[in-house]
């Protein structure tokens, strides 16, 4: 029987005009789509858990899938995990960006933050210290992702 796995689960640091943000980078291989209902609940448990043991500004999220799970779906119902759950709403009331892609299709990418995040993010009100700056070396898969967050240059 084919099983759904998270891949990869780690954090990158990018430079962006305001100093370094961290970005949560996810790839998943959902192989049994039956099941991905609980799998996405999964994904997002080690989501928060990864988010609260990163700095104060990792504030995106980069999800890729491989197999049969659409972006639309799985966008879907992190939305709904999100409404219901309240440390997921305001861990993601917290990222500037946060967007699912199919692997192997660039066009295919979705937003996962709620339709009013832009009123979200004008209205945020929590002071950020600065992080200390710290070489970092540069991931393989900056360049995958440098386009997707502008306004960030691999560090």
């Amino acid at each position: 029987m084919s099983t759904n796995t998270i891949c990869c689960l780690n954090t990158i640091q990018f430079e962006s005009p305001t100093g370094p943000v961290g970005v949560i980078m996810l790839s998943l291989d959902v192989a049994h789509p039956v099941t991905a209902e609980s799998f996405i609940r999964e994904v997002a448990g080690k989501f928060k858990l990864q988010r609260l043991s990163n700095p104060i500004r990792t504030e995106a999220l980069l999800v890729t899938i491989a197999g049969d799970l659409t972006p639309g779906r799985f966008a879907k119902r992190w939305r709904e995990l999100a409404a219901e759950d309240p440390n997921l709403a305001f861990i993601m009331s917290q990222m500037s960006r946060a967007e699912v892609a199919q692997a192997g299709q660039p066009c295919a990418v979705v937003s996962l933050l709620p339709e009013a995040t832009p009123a979200i993010s004008e209205s945020k009100t929590i002071a950020r210290p600065r992080a200390q700056k710290r070489p970092m070396p540069r991931p393989d898969s900056a360049s995958r992702i440098a386009g997707l967050f502008a306004g960030s240059v691999p560090a």
